[in-house]
């Protein structure tokens, strides 16, 4: 993170504030050379603001020349896109920077005679034209993403297709989509248990599980196989009675067999 850097982004003259903050957001992840990669979730998170705003956002920056993208992706996945903040844009011929559209005159309301309570008959109340989109103003965006804007995951190299498949099938039947996030979330987890990502879809699919947590087979060895799952907290605690009384029952049956 950059003082400097956060101190220049807030200093710019943009047109938009949803913008100037996607922009700020990028400056708090810069490096000395002005160069970032923060994903589009991170800047969604950052923001408050949605996946498609954030994406707009992100174009109007780059289209005006504040940003640019380069050839390099770094991330988790190897696939975000490394951008440059260019300080130096504004030194540049203004002529080529977008403005923004003016915002048409609004049309007079006809005068009327305050004593009467008729309207003019040959002056139209309504306007049969619609009023041109300025941009300006409140946009509601939707509370659920449209599914024409979600980019498809390919299958990682390391799942078969079949696995991936029956996957893929769960999570559709549980209205989940598969994001690039929700991979990275399971990849890590089975890491952390110690799992290929192979058995850990596999294991996704035996117990209709949309997600995957280390905690949830900590009790089971690598792969998949073995003792049933705890997956939450009373289960455990019948897992641990069970194995305590099957012990007291081993050694009353030690007891029994020494007595004379």
């Amino acid at each position: 993170m950059s003082v400097e850097a956060i101190s220049w982004a807030l200093a710019q003259p943009l047109d938009r504030s949803s913008a100037k903050f996607v922009l700020v957001a990028m400056a708090n992840c810069a490096n000395a050379d002005m160069t970032c990669w923060p994903s589009v979730a991170y800047l969604s998170e950052a923001t408050c603001q949605d996946r498609k705003t954030v994406l707009e956002n992100i174009k109007r920056l780059k289209d005006i020349g504040i940003i640019r993208a380069t050839d390099e992706r770094r991330g988790k996945t190897g696939q975000v896109t490394v951008y440059l903040i260019d300080q130096e844009y504004q030194k540049r011929d203004a002529s080529t920077v977008p403005k923004t559209a003016p915002v048409p005159k609004t049309v007079p309301v006809p005068k009327t005679d305050a004593k009467s309570p008729v309207f003019p008959a040959k002056e139209s109340r309504f306007s049969a034209e619609t009023g041109p989109k300025t941009g300006h103003g409140t946009v509601r965006e939707p509370s659920i993403e449209p599914s024409g804007n979600r980019q498809k995951v390919d299958r990682p190299d390391d799942v078969s297709p079949e696995v991936w498949a029956d996957f893929s099938r769960l999570r559709t039947a549980k209205k989940a989509p598969i994001s690039a996030t929700a991979i990275a979330g399971i990849r890590r987890e089975a890491d952390k248990a110690g799992w290929s990502m192979q058995s850990a879809l596999e294991q996704c699919c035996e117990r209709g599980w949309t997600g995957f947590k280390a905690d949830w087979v900590r009790e089971q060895p690598a792969g998949g196989r073995g003792a049933p799952v705890p997956v939450n907290r009373q289960e455990a605690i019948e897992q641990r009675n069970q194995a305590v009384g099957k012990r007291w029952a081993a050694q009353q049956q030690e007891v029994f067999d020494d007595a004379p």
